[in-house]
């Protein structure tokens, strides 16, 4: 019992996350209501309860026979006998015990609190005029600009409603409008609608946007400004607009905006074409701001305050964590990479250990807790979690398979890398896309270990270009090389004839069992079986390449 009690407290974080996604689930999947689910937590309780009173019976007639015979028991189920069951639930376990059920309660609760029916909807396809104020980035399109609109107060000529509601509105190119303005739209309401992509597979849009609390779009609306805010959002979002101009003055197109996209996660400029072959690549993930992206850029920021005492370039490593956060737009793989940026400098701080998968449980649980649809309606979050799980726990057991690559030029680390993100996700893109890229593996050999040097080059012209033009000219030319080799590389494979393969959308069973297979895999870890099988498959390469 002890050691079931250790296990619990030392896995409490990973518990309490899954109890919580169960809770979720019971109220999305079942519409289970708080008061069916404290029943049934009763009932588990009073189930447990009535095993503890027999076993305490079964233990009772054990001690009244012979000495002889304890002793036999004894020998056989000494920890049975030796420990009283009331062990069982004494006050501690009764606490993990209730701690844990209570995530399961919030969980529903949660989910419950959040979805809800819009009051939007005596208004859809009619004529409105919304007061409200515009929030988070504007979306730039060829033609049009997209802004979310916090709704103070909705009317039409009959009724006045005032919901905390979102919508979305849709303008023209010019005039353009900012975070913390208030204005005046109106327009004719439309209801957000499922849509299929190119393999015929609906992507949930409705839910997309419900999970960000949006029940409708205002399209060509008419907008008028009657007030404004000062927001820290809309002045950081002025200082990366102005970083990214001042990179387009010395990088080319599309160099630069590839290098917006690397730095700051602006892949809106890229095109569409060009955004599809980074996606038929398996390389769209650096130009939208991955974990990856982010772990370089606060690795390199506390590297430049290194000189710093600690507790400055602690406090300075959070302030440019959370500003970097709003400035790129606060997506759910940025909220995740920073939550655990900021464990990772308390541990420093307080000089504790760090486990990199209990922060990436704990950021998990802080996201879900805030609002538990991004479970079930957030692609990014979902993929960004599993990625994170994959690159963690599965990157180590493919080092040791993949033994006959060298480790010269961290090709190892890279590759193995490459294969338990993709591998992890899987079956999520598939299903999400239904498609399959078969270049994904050799594009990322290629192209990610020249992303950190990329990265920090682009940074450097762009600092220059504001202190000094020359030297940015000079940085930029070779960094406009490197970005222009990346995108080379990536038009190569995303236009070979068989760069990726369409491919059914798979039934919830085989991703099922895909992720049992996963988690057998990390818990029994056959490696030396992997490892043998490699090996023998890979014998007659490796004869001819003299690798032992």
């Amino acid at each position: 019992m002890e050691i079931l009690k250790k296990k619990l407290k030392s896995n409490f974080i990973f518990i309490s996350t899954i109890n919580f996604i169960i809770g979720a689930i019971l109220g999305w999947k079942y519409s289970l209501s708080l008061f069916n689910l404290i029943i049934i937590t009763l009932v588990l309780f009073l189930i447990v309860w009535i095993l503890k009173i027999i076993l305490e019976k079964i233990q009772l007639k054990t001690n009244q026979k012979g000495k002889s015979r304890q002793l036999s028991n004894n020998s056989n189920n000494n920890s049975f006998v030796k420990r009283p069951v009331r062990k069982l639930l004494d006050l501690e376990n009764l606490c993990l015990i209730f701690a844990l059920a209570l995530f399961l309660i919030l969980g529903l609760l949660r989910f419950n609190a959040v979805s809800k029916e819009t009051e939007l909807g005596i208004f859809y396809e009619q004529k409105i005029t919304v007061l409200g104020e515009i929030y988070g980035e504007v979306s730039i399109g060829s033609f049009s600009n997209r802004y979310k609109v916090k709704i103070t107060e909705i009317k039409n000529d009959k009724k006045y409603i005032y919901p905390e509601e979102n919508i979305i509105i849709s303008t023209y190119k010019y005039p353009e409008f900012h975070s913390g303005q208030i204005v005046r739209v109106s327009g004719q309401l439309e209801k957000p609608k499922n849509f299929e992509n190119e393999n015929g597979i609906e992507f949930d849009y409705v839910n997309f946007l419900k999970k960000d609390n949006i029940y409708g779009i205002l399209k060509f609306s008419q907008v008028e400004v009657i007030g404004e805010k000062l927001k820290i959002d809309y002045l950081l979002f002025k200082i990366k607009n102005f970083f990214l101009f001042k990179i387009s003055q010395i990088l080319t197109s599309p160099e630069a905006e590839y290098m917006g996209g690397l730095l700051l996660g602006v892949k809106q400029s890229l095109g569409d074409q060009l955004e599809k072959e980074f996606r038929i690549a398996g390389l769209i993930h650096v130009v939208v701001l991955s974990g990856y992206n982010i772990t370089i850029i606060i690795v390199a920021v506390f590297k430049f305050l290194s000189f710093l005492p600690n507790f400055y370039k602690y406090l300075l490593g959070l302030v440019f964590v959370a500003m970097f956060a709003i400035m790129v737009g606060s997506g759910a793989t940025v909220i995740r990479a920073s939550l655990m940026a900021f464990l990772m400098i308390f541990s420093k701080f307080s000089k504790r250990s760090y486990d990199v998968n209990k922060a990436l449980f704990f950021a998990g649980l802080v996201m879900i807790s805030i609002n538990p649809l991004i479970i079930f309606f957030d692609p990014s979050f979902q993929l960004s979690f599993v990625a994170s799980l994959g690159l963690i726990n599965l990157s180590p057991l493919v080092k040791k398979i993949f033994v006959f690559i060298p480790e010269k030029m961290e090709a190892r680390e890279i590759i193995a890398s490459a294969v338990s993100t993709q591998i992890a996700v899987l079956p999520m893109i598939l299903g999400m896309s239904g498609e399959l890229s078969i270049v994904s593996l050799p594009a990322n050999l290629i192209v990610l270990p020249l992303i950190p040097a990329t990265m920090l080059l682009g940074f450097l012209v762009g600092i220059f270009s504001i202190i000094f033009k020359p030297i940015a000219l000079a940085i930029g030319l070779i960094t406009n090389y490197l970005l222009r080799f990346q995108l080379v590389v990536v038009g190569f494979f995303a236009n070979l004839p068989f760069a990726v393969v369409n491919i059914k959308q798979p039934d919830p069973w085989v991703i099922f069992l895909f992720y049992s297979f996963l988690i057998i895999l990390l818990y029994f870890r056959p490696i030396q079986i992997f490892k043998k099988i490699i090996y023998v498959l890979t014998f007659p390469a490796r004869l001819i390449v003299g690798h032992k």
